[in-house]
């Protein structure tokens, strides 16, 4: 894992990604030096980084993920976790709300095609039986009018 924390930024980053508005105001000056930013570096839990310190002073190498009984940094990766997680509920209520809403969309599009068909396309055989009978009973009052006159 790779780690920086900028603390004036208010961004944690962890093997390359980021989330920023994250409250660091929890990490303290060192022997009145500001911190700048704290990189970490851990392969198989073995770890090393540094303090960059605010203007020239020398950066302070560490072995542990912060200052051995002063800060521990393992609190900026909660915080980093806990935005991933809420960006990924955000995520997914986001493809929820695109899925209904192509949903939806397919379903209007549909109903327009249905009533289009109904509207538009000739009746069907059922449909000319109706019209047939009319037809014949038309034709029967005239043939009997004629017979009248």
């Amino acid at each position: 894992m790779k780690l920086s924390i900028i603390p004036v930024d208010s961004t944690v980053y962890i093997d390359g990604k980021s989330y920023g508005d994250i409250d660091l105001t929890w990490i303290p000056d060192i022997e009145g030096k500001k911190i700048h930013a704290i990189q970490w570096e851990e392969n198989d839990n073995v770890g090393e980084g540094e303090i960059e310190f605010v203007g020239p002073d020398q950066n302070l190498k560490i072995t542990t993920l912060g200052i051995e009984g002063f800060c521990s940094f393992q609190k900026a990766i909660d915080q980093w976790n806990e935005k991933k997680v809420e960006e990924e509920v955000l995520l997914q209520q986001y493809l929820e709300e695109q899925e209904r809403l192509k949903k939806e969309e397919e379903e209007r599009i549909q109903s327009q095609f249905l009533l289009f068909n109904q509207t538009h396309l000739p009746p069907t055989e059922n449909e000319n039986m109706g019209v047939d009978e009319e037809e014949e009973d038309l034709f029967y009052d005239i043939e009997e009018l004629l017979k009248e006159i």
